[in-house]
């Protein structure tokens, strides 16, 4: 076991392959230092497990020492009034807020409304593949229309607004990035004015109008004499909308590229159908389409024999864990039938959990399925692969294809 001091770790240089320096990160015995006073980089999957699970840790990063040192005026006021969107979303609170909110859309997005989908998916994804070219970027023409039709559909969004509410959800994403630049910055208080104008007037015609929907149901919900109001409404939606289609896109991509570079797992899962529910949660360890969140500890403790204070950040490196050598054997081979692969930490764990996981994985096996269901032969090209540059999302910025091969 490596020490913490005699590790270097820049996320920034490792983008398009991170899984090399995530060895040497696993490889040290306890939390390292982050590249920030207060921040501590946690890789192994048992550790990251306890942190997620683990309710004297707070998803709350404004309560760390780190930001709380940080420079907290915003030289544009219209745009920090916009930036408290990130204060109202799931993803950053805690009890009971979160508890409130999540039972409050639990209602509303329940097994039933997930399931009730596939039809439709499996429809999508036929007509997607019907429009296919004989050279096509597949991230294009079907890892982000099939997801974003479908959130679209789930929320009663027309189909035809798709391009605008990628721009506004990719702009917003930009900024769950830890270091997002001042053009991000710019993107987002752009983005987010327009979306808040175009969801503000879809929340009225619904309350107005209700239909079979998603927002309808989230604008009707009640727990009680308790109901989401409108910035609850506002953040949620945005999340759903975001998250709803980023982390497919990427699942969809990711595992087409693992597929073609592996493709004696390819022609098994070509061959046997039935694999596809076990293949798709081995996709999602081998390469996850979130690679990193973080949690601040709201009080002294320990963890893996490091002494943390009260606002330390942990900086919990998903992707890593998902290749911990000791809970996944051979963790860098692609193996569609691991018998543990669902063991990943892709959506998370304990409270935060992520919501649209069922709905994640119901996209990826129709998607994937069907693509190489109807193009057995499809090939990519994997070289020289220009990846976003997150080091929370990961996926690729276009994916050339071949669907009859080369």
């Amino acid at each position: 076991m490596q020490e913490s001091g005699d590790v270097e770790y820049d996320p920034f240089s490792s983008i398009a392959d991170p899984y090399p320096a995530y060895r040497t990160l696993l490889e040290a015995s306890s939390p390292l230092p982050g590249p920030f006073p207060s921040m501590w980089l946690v890789a192994g999957w048992e550790q990251v497990r306890r942190v997620l699970g683990d309710r004297s840790f707070s998803a709350d990063r404004k309560r760390s020492t780190l930001f709380q040192s940080m420079p907290t005026e915003v030289p544009d006021p219209n745009l920090a009034e916009k930036l408290t969107l990130f204060d109202r979303i799931l993803l950053t609170l805690d009890p009971p807020h979160h508890t409130r909110l999540r039972r409050l859309v639990s209602h509303a997005f329940t097994p039933r409304v997930v399931d009730s989908l596939e039809p439709r998916i499996r429809a999508m994804a036929e007509e997607l593949c019907d429009q296919m070219t004989d050279r096509a970027d597949l991230i294009a023409t079907y890892a982000y229309p099939l997801p974003v039709m479908v959130i679209a559909e789930l929320l009663g969004l027309p189909t035809e607004d798709r391009d605008r509410l990628k721009r506004w959800s990719d702009d917003v994403a930009l900024l769950l990035d830890p270091f997002p630049s001042q053009e991000a910055l710019q993107r987002f208080e752009v983005s987010i004015a327009e979306f808040r104008a175009y969801l503000d007037a879809v929340f009225d015609e619904r309350r107005r109008r209700p239909g079979p929907d998603l927002i309808s149901a989230l604008v009707a919900a009640r727990d009680g004499d308790d109901a989401l109001d409108d910035e609850e409404l506002f953040a949620l939606v945005v999340l759903l909308i975001a998250a709803g289609h980023e982390t497919t896109t990427n699942l969809i991509g990711n595992a087409v590229i693992a597929l073609t570079r592996h493709p004696d797992q390819r022609k098994l899962v070509i061959d046997q159908a039935e694999v596809w529910p076990n293949a798709v949660e081995e996709l999602l360890r081998f390469d996850s389409p979130v690679q990193r969140t973080s949690r601040v500890a709201t009080r002294p403790g320990e963890l893996g024999g490091v002494a943390l204070r009260a606002g330390d950040l942990v900086v919990l490196v998903l992707g890593a864990a998902n290749h911990d050598p000791r809970v996944f054997e051979r963790p860098e081979e692609l193996r569609l039938t691991r018998p543990n692969a669902s063991q990943h930490v892709s959506f998370g764990h304990g409270i935060h959990h992520c919501l649209g996981a069922p709905l994640a994985r119901l996209e990826g096996r129709v998607a994937l399925e069907t693509l190489y269901r109807r193009f057995p032969r499809l090939e990519a090209d994997v070289d020289g692969l220009d990846w976003k540059p997150s080091i929370v999302l990961r996926g690729v910025e276009k994916l050339i294809v071949a669907p009859g091969g080369h």
